[in-house]
């Protein structure tokens, strides 16, 4: 009959079927899993739809096919889902991460299908971020790690965070800090402070550790520490306890010296409060150190007090750490040891932080020296 439109019809296969729209178009149709799929867009022939699903038929049996429902998520939605997927992230991490895709992701991807991101994009997303190379690394490693987690969540077929070109993290040569320099960082912190720059010269200690430790931690007599716990920072900077299972609240036990014993007994005995869950460096109220407060009120005046304020990069309380590991290994230290005290799962964590001693150098030059100019006394000196 003319002027009616046409009934659609549908044609089965062995996968899917195909059915003939009033359009004159054909639409393919498939099912895995038990759920029933539409292919995102209808096809001119029915030839075209039998070979997209010929090709979604080839990706299910080689593993590679993903559920274009979920494809259809934004990366905005993925990443407040990747936010939220770790409950042993760190408070203070979630913080960055949030502000990082906040500020340099969803700008420019927020509103896009987490399956059209193309390798390209993303290149190009990076390309345009500016600052320092290792801050461009952080927000880089960020970004990749929500597109991992959709591709871990079998949302995408592969992530496009691949092979993409960043800037070069140059290493900067740091000052190395003396042992004057560490009495006079110390007395710069004052009573209240000053024994937390020799935990972390001759521990190694991060500063959420150290600032972590309470009167309890310390067995004195025995010259013994443990590390229970680690701090974090919320989204408003404060201190929290950071959640069990992290990076920051590894559990180790290790020795400390006589010396750093008396110096930890001096501290102990000017504490208020001593009791076992005390904190061992409060703030004036009796809790727990805000970072921030104390960079600002006491590492930053006794940096500028022991003559370290103006050089470049600036010194830090990680420079205790650096120095701490860079000693260990110039006494040849071993790496089980190492690891136990720094914290880290694996050595190249720890070599990362060495920095080239003099004193272990020039031991070095002569150990060559004495070998390589051996035969020189048979010899004679040459010109």
């Amino acid at each position: 009959m003319s002027g009616t439109s046409r009934n659609s019809t549908r044609h089965r296969s062995d996968f899917g079927s195909v059915r003939e729209l009033p359009s004159g178009r054909f639409r393919a149709t498939y099912r895995t899993s038990g759920v029933e799929h539409n292919a995102p867009t209808t096809f001119r022939t029915k030839t075209d739809a039998k070979r997209y699903l010929a090709a979604v038929r080839g990706s299910i049996e080689k593993g590679t096919w993903s559920d274009p429902r979920k494809g259809r998520m934004t990366v905005r939605e993925v990443g407040e889902r990747w936010l939220r997927s770790n409950p042993n992230k760190a408070p203070s991490t979630l913080a960055r991460d949030t502000s990082i895709l906040n500020n340099h992701v969803y700008p420019r991807l927020g509103f896009r299908k987490i399956s059209q991101v193309s390798r390209e994009e993303i290149q190009s997303l990076v390309n345009g971020w500016t600052g320092e190379p290792s801050s461009i690394a952080r927000e880089y490693t960020c970004m990749s790690a929500l597109f991992n987690f959709a591709e871990l969540n079998e949302w995408i077929v592969r992530s496009p965070c691949r092979r993409i070109a960043k800037p070069t993290v140059a290493r900067k040569e740091r000052y190395s800090l003396t042992p004057e320099d560490l009495a006079k960082l110390a007395l710069g912190m004052g009573d209240e402070y000053g024994a937390s720059v020799w935990i972390g010269a001759e521990t190694g200690l991060r500063w959420n550790e150290i600032y972590g430790l309470q009167v309890g931690d310390l067995d004195l007599l025995g010259r013994t520490l443990t590390v229970n716990r680690g701090l974090s920072r919320n989204s408003a900077g404060a201190s929290v306890v950071a959640h069990p299972g992290s990076a920051k609240s590894k559990h180790r036990d290790f020795s400390i010296s006589s010396y750093l014993s008396a110096v930890l007994q001096r501290h102990v005995d000017r504490l208020s409060n001593r009791s076992e869950d005390a904190w061992l460096f409060p703030d004036s109220r009796g809790g727990l150190v805000r970072y921030s407060n104390w960079h600002k009120r006491h590492w930053n005046p006794a940096r500028e007090a022991a003559g370290l304020k103006d050089l470049t990069p600036s010194i830090g309380i990680h420079d205790l750490r650096r120095l701490s590991i860079t000693r260990m290994y110039a006494e040849k230290v071993d790496s089980p040891v190492v690891l136990n005290r720094t914290g880290h799962t694996a050595e190249s964590m720890s070599l990362a932080y060495a920095q080239a001693d003099p004193e272990s150098d020039r031991r070095a030059s002569e150990t060559l020296g004495s070998w390589i100019f051996s035969a020189m006394s048979h010899l004679g000196r040459t010109a």
